[in-house]
């Protein structure tokens, strides 16, 4: 990492800004898409040999697992995991394809984690899915 002196001007010149994860929830109607009583609220990621990535979490204070919905890569645009906060693990259940708009990606993830939440308060058992 380069560190700059204050007394010295540093040139921003080439740095751009990009959205993130956290401005697609701000644009989206968050709680009108996930089911009553989750909680949605955003972290900081990481996932081995990937920078730290923005991530939206979907938790409710009934259940030991929460989701975790959050950019996927290449090949798709955002992931679904479900955590469980007493293991200490996480495994995929849903993933969404890039479009041409990522607010619906984003849309489309929010409502996949919806309705593994609902999976989870009606059986505690949930499958993986893709859309």
């Amino acid at each position: 990492m380069e560190r700059h002196r204050r007394d010295r001007p540093v040139d921003l010149e080439g740095t751009a800004t990009c959205v993130t994860l956290r401005d697609r929830l701000r644009e989206l109607p968050v709680e009108a898409i996930v089911p009553d009583g989750w909680r949605v609220g955003t972290e900081v990621v990481s996932f081995p040999d990937e920078p730290p990535a923005d991530g939206a979490t979907l938790s409710h204070p009934a259940y030991p697992r929460e989701l975790l919905v959050t950019p996927a890569g290449a090949s798709e645009a955002v992931a679904v995991y479900e955590r469980d906060r007493t293991c200490g693990r996480r495994r995929r259940v849903a993933s969404v394809p890039g479009r041409d708009d990522d607010r619906e990606a984003v849309r489309a993830a929010l409502e996949a984690a919806g309705r593994h939440a609902a999976r989870i308060e009606s059986t505690g058992e949930a499958g993986a899915e893709r859309r």
